[in-house]
């Protein structure tokens, strides 16, 4: 049987004639085209979904489902990321067609019926392009010679240009414009990601990515350091909020030494990015890393002394809190110096995975603060500040504390290493593995008891533990020292800002 073609009659030719006009214009095919692959793209989606749920439902084993999640995942990316490249043609061709090819006008009556008829035509002429003026160098990347590159233009971005005409020379203003110009957008920078699985080598890998869509904006400064009244009252708004009856053992001076740890604790000596400048803690990744979990209640806590005393840095008030909490809890007198600044921006974020892991061994702890610059002798010392605060099942994994008075500064966790009798269990709950004492009142983790059996660290503890004085002196200094890593000061004290330029990878050592 023949097939049926329907076809239209154009109502301006006579009745009867045969004459008819078929119009498919390509906007119309394109249109189809898209929505095929949407469809194409939704099948593939749901069958993808389906084969692997097998898998994703039930592992049988750990190797065997990794390599098959990794085959499929890759498979998945290849087929989305042609199917994005395909939209994104598609798009571009849409918006080229929209702009050059116009409706085609209808076959005009003629009285001549020997003559033919006459369509009419259009042509695409290129828009005028109006360059500006190159603007003024604002950001501090601009004045560090850190000014981004142009931009890569895509297929959809030319599209996209071509769509939008720029005015004539002639209808440019002549006048400069009255407000400042634009700061520009942050450019990609290189990421070094690093990726380890139990029982595995460790992998690293360079991204180049987008660290911030937000632009650079002016480094915020803090006090001078001859305003100590300020500093004075600074210090009484930080005593204000230690004490929280809801909170463990009803203070928050423990968690509060934890920020100021932890934000200093990123420092890497050989590339010099991390550190106590800049209170990078407040943007990600830095902000979700797995040892800063819990940071933003003492984060929050000073809050209210921030909004009350803007003109101190985050990263002054947070190091600050942490001297005034070691004091207020009965440890050492700490040295401390103003003048750190606050970074605009996730630009100069570290990576994540600086912070001590507590399931590692004496190694990993002795590589970890030699790369902040302590020895055997100071890292000892600052591990003596598990003498407060304890751990958090929901947050880290773990539960306990380490000495029977978590709000008093003391050499107790080093006596309480050489005193208590340590088994190793399971946390219920998680599932993570810690040491108890006898009547499980008291844990410690697997990098406290590596203090024990590496010898180097066994004689620091064993003199910490006979003499609480000498530990509070060496404490001072580590934690003093630990507060300014990462800063370089002038003849006058003055942080110099050459330490807070961006993250730039440096390849790993063989």
């Amino acid at each position: 049987m023949a097939p049926n073609y329907k076809t239209e009659v154009n109502p301006q030719f006579p009745s009867g004639t045969l004459r008819a006009s078929v119009y498919v214009t390509s906007q119309a095919v394109l249109k189809r085209i898209f929505v095929l692959y949407l469809y194409v793209r939704l099948y593939f989606s749901v069958v993808v979904r389906t084969l692997t749920w097998p898998i994703r439902s039930r592992p049988r084993s750990i190797s065997r489902y990794q390599r098959v999640r990794l085959r499929l995942s890759n498979w998945r990316y290849r087929l989305f990321h042609a199917s994005e490249i395909a939209s994104s043609h598609v798009a571009a061709l849409v918006s080229i067609f929209d702009h050059t090819i116009t409706e085609p006008s209808p076959i005009s009556e003629t009285t001549d019926p020997a003559e033919k008829p006459v369509r009419q035509q259009t042509h695409f002429t290129a828009p005028a392009v109006v360059q500006a003026a190159p603007e003024q160098p604002n950001s501090f990347a601009e004045r560090s010679f850190l000014s981004s590159p142009a931009p890569e233009r895509s297929l959809s971005t030319i599209a996209s240009t071509i769509a939008t005409r720029a005015p004539a020379p002639a209808e440019a203003p002549t006048k400069p414009p009255t407000k400042p110009p634009a700061e520009p957008p942050t450019k990609p920078r290189s990421k070094i990601v690093s990726i380890e699985i139990p029982g595995h080598r460790k992998f690293r890998f360079q991204l180049s990515s987008r660290a911030s869509s937000r632009p650079l904006g002016q480094i915020k400064t803090s006090i001078a350091r001859s305003d100590t009244n300020y500093i004075t009252e600074v210090a009484e708004g930080i005593r204000s909020v230690f004490a929280l009856e809801t909170h463990d053992d009803g203070s928050l001076a423990p968690i509060i030494v934890r920020l100021a740890w932890h934000c200093c604790a990123t420092y890497d000596k050989e590339s010099g990015t991390g550190g106590s400048n800049g209170s990078t803690m407040r943007f990600l990744p830095e902000m979700t890393d797995e040892g800063n979990y819990g940071l933003d209640m003492a984060r929050a806590a000073l809050e209210p002394v921030k909004y009350k005393f803007p003109r101190i840095t985050y990263s002054d008030l947070w190091t600050l809190a942490g001297k005034v909490a070691i004091e207020h809890m009965g440890g050492p007198t700490i040295k401390w110096t103003c003048g750190r600044v606050d970074c605009p921006s996730d630009w100069y974020v570290p990576p994540n995975g600086r912070l001590p892991f507590a399931t590692k061994d004496a190694t990993h702890v002795r590589a970890t603060f030699e790369r902040m610059g302590f020895d055997d002798r100071e890292a000892v010392a600052l591990i003596g500040c598990h003498a407060i605060g304890r751990c958090h099942k929901r947050l880290s994994g773990w539960e306990g504390k380490w000495t029977r008075t978590p709000t008093i500064f003391s050499n107790a966790f080093f006596r309480a290493l050489l005193e208590e009798e340590w088994a190793l269990d399971t946390v219920p709950e998680s599932g993570r593995h810690q040491f108890y004492n006898l009547d499980k009142s008291l844990m410690m983790l697997n990098t406290d008891m590596e203090l024990l059996r590496d010898e180097k660290f066994r004689s620091h503890v064993v003199r910490y533990a006979n003499d609480e004085k000498c530990f509070f002196s060496d404490f001072a200094d580590a934690f003093a020292k630990l507060l300014e890593l990462g800063i370089t000061r002038d003849a006058h004290g003055n942080v110099l800002l050459r330490n807070i330029l961006p993250l730039v990878p440096i390849p790993e050592r063989a």
